[in-house]
């Protein structure tokens, strides 16, 4: 059942915070829950990942080893920013809510757009990202406009 699923990922990220925070390890700085996974980041900047779909391990997977300043999880994918402001997606990309003009899934992170990236949010099957120049820009699932 689904929501079993989600209490154990609940339980999983629980685990990680309070490990963290007592054995002198990276502390988790940055969380964000999807529909079937989970994100978070590390201290040093690493981006985790756990769940269903296309995180297959349900135990936490370093994804990215640094860098990383903010994360969105959706549905099936994930957004995630860099220091220098670039905008990453990855995961299941059956709307275009990754950004890459395709629906083609993306099983490893692809770089979506070079910088001047500022601040990202992921829904059920769009995503949004502000740019530097106050722009706001959109992909993914136009049903609605």
């Amino acid at each position: 059942m689904k929501i079993n699923g989600n209490l154990i990922q609940i339980e999983l990220l629980f685990t990680v915070v309070l490990s963290a925070a007592t054995t002198g390890a990276q502390p988790v700085t940055k969380i964000s829950a999807g529909w079937s996974h989970s994100l978070f980041v590390k201290g040093n900047g690493s981006l985790w990942a756990m769940g269903d779909g296309f995180y297959n391990n349900k135990l936490p997977e370093e994804i990215v080893a640094s860098n990383v300043t903010a994360i969105a999880a959706g549905d099936s994918f994930s957004l995630f920013l860099k220091s220098d402001g670039s905008l990453w997606a990855m995961g299941d990309n059956g709307y275009g809510c990754l950004g890459d003009g395709t629906e083609n899934n993306q099983l490893v992170p692809e770089q979506v757009v070079g910088g001047c990236v500022t601040a990202i949010a992921a829904g059920v099957n769009h995503s949004l990202f502000l740019k530097s120049d106050g722009s706001l820009w959109a992909m993914g699932y136009n049903w609605y406009g």
